[in-house]
């Protein structure tokens, strides 16, 4: 019922209890420390809060990647922790990206939140997914105070830096650390019906409603903004409940990318020197190639067909920038 131009006054002005914005973001990408990520939680009535700290999920790519699983984990986790007395909708709004936000993984694990966790009075999901480009949501202000902190320091070597730069902005959770990471496309696959199977249009969809009746949770699919005049029923596969769902959980330790690791590892010769694997302060990095080794990543002439498939390094005008292997999300 909202369309983009207006969203953001309703919200302002607090006609639209908005409980959820998120999005994610590689932000990190001009200091020289590769493995992080970044996912921002922040439960937002009215713009006016986006100066208040919210919550911010973290992690190496060497640790996990940045796929729908992990982007619902952080969301599952903020919403399970999340106090919501006295909501009846809940509203969340993020970009349209298939790959991590608009998808059949985070429609299951909305689903099977409000199934098993949501409390009795909210009523009802709403997840609406703004044209690109067309919005700016709380998520968005936290994200540029990051950069601008950023922006005026020159080298950043350390993980615990840039957590110390995050915690500025907002309490940070790690996967594995402060919450699971969860296969939530694993889970989604076994029990959801393929998206053409829907009884809506799953790539046009620009708002997704998600009820309940008589035990059972339903899906409501609308194309416009101001509508909400679409079928509401269940997207599972016949004989399937999400009350009979389990979740498994994802154990960290992913292989970097060849190309990323060549790239990595020429920026720390031309900035620290040829011997730079014996600084104690790049301990991290060397682990990293130590691992990658033992994981038998293939040699550069093996992958040199990729190369238009990988963002190569770049360096900033300010010094040396390592193309950032850390993953950042904001909510």
């Amino acid at each position: 019922m909202i369309h983009p131009s207006e969203l953001r006054n309703h919200v302002k002005s607090g006609q639209i209890p908005v409980e959820q914005a998120f999005e994610n973001q590689d932000v990190l990408q001009k200091r020289p420390n590769p493995l992080f990520g970044e996912f921002h939680s922040r439960p937002s009535p009215n713009l006016k809060e986006c100066a208040d700290k919210g919550f911010i999920y973290t992690w190496g790519e060497h640790e996990y990647p940045k796929g729908s699983n992990e982007i619902a984990s952080a969301l599952f986790h903020r919403l399970k922790n999340t106090d919501f007395t006295g909501t009846t909708v809940l509203r969340c709004v993020a970009d349209g990206c298939g790959g991590q936000n608009k998808n059949t993984t985070m429609m299951f694990m909305l689903q099977y939140w409000f199934a098993k966790h949501a409390p009795n009075n909210l009523k009802k999901i709403e997840a609406v997914f703004p044209i690109p480009g067309h919005l700016f949501i709380p998520p968005d202000r936290v994200f540029a105070q990051i950069e601008k902190k950023l922006k005026k320091i020159e080298t950043l070597v350390e993980p615990s830096e840039f957590d110390n730069i995050l915690s500025e902005s907002g309490t940070v959770f790690k996967p594995g650390r402060d919450y699971a990471d969860h296969d939530w496309k694993k889970t989604s696959n076994a029990f959801l019906k393929p998206p053409a199977q829907w009884h809506f249009k799953f790539a046009p969809t620009k708002r997704f409603f998600i009820t309940k009746r008589n035990n059972k949770v339903l899906v409501q699919g609308e194309v416009f903004y101001r509508s909400e005049v679409g079928a509401r029923q269940s997207v599972l596969k016949n004989k399937r409940s999400i009350m009979t769902s389990k979740l498994t959980t994802v154990l960290p330790g992913t292989v970097v990318k060849p190309l990323k690791l060549r790239d990595v590892q020429n920026l720390l010769t031309k900035h620290f020197g040829p011997n730079w694997d014996n600084d104690g302060r790049l301990a991290f990095y060397k682990n990293i190639f130590a691992s990658a080794a033992h994981e038998g990543v293939p040699r550069e002439e093996e992958v040199q067909s990729s190369l238009d498939a990988i963002a190569l390094t770049q360096f900033s005008n300010e010094g040396w920038g390592i193309k950032m292997l850390y993953k950042a999300v904001r909510i």
